[in-house]
């Protein structure tokens, strides 16, 4: 697929109108490492972890068991 002299100017416009409703507005790279923050956060904290576990457990059980 080659493209002429404006019309990678315009894919390029397409995919990053597509990536700003995806994000609301917000840069995907911001996105990106809020998240990173929030996952290395993450890893050093096994009780939060556990009680994340705990929690999904219960409401997994009562989806399955109370449909």
């Amino acid at each position: 697929m080659f493209f002429g002299n404006s019309q990678h100017q315009d894919f390029d416009r397409l995919v990053r109108a597509s990536l700003a409703g995806m994000t609301m507005g917000i840069s995907p790279m911001s996105v990106m490492l809020t998240y990173l923050d929030w996952l290395s956060s993450m890893v050093l904290s096994p009780g939060t972890q556990a009680h994340l576990l705990q929690k999904a457990l219960k409401k997994t059980a009562a989806l399955v068991f109370l449909g």
